[in-house]
């Protein structure tokens, strides 16, 4: 489920523990983004492409592969 968005990256919180970041790739635009499109509460397929585990939180890195719109 989408918790944050911004121009450039939405954040989402998968099973209500882990917060996975999906930034825009450099290569599209605002309007060519499928990002642009999600809303707060929307639910996203993604594919994860970067884990890090050694800090006191994981980082995961994600890209947006579809959006279901107006799920809560």
């Amino acid at each position: 489920m989408v918790i944050k968005k911004a121009v450039d990256h939405i954040v989402c919180l998968v099973h209500k523990c882990f917060h996975v970041d999906i930034p825009r790739p450099t290569e599209e635009t605002d309007e060519e983004w499928l990002g642009s499109l999600v809303n707060i509460g929307d639910v996203v397929t993604f594919r994860v492409e970067e884990c890090d585990f050694t800090g006191s939180l994981p980082y995961i890195r994600g890209k947006l592969i579809d959006i279901r719109y107006g799920f809560v």
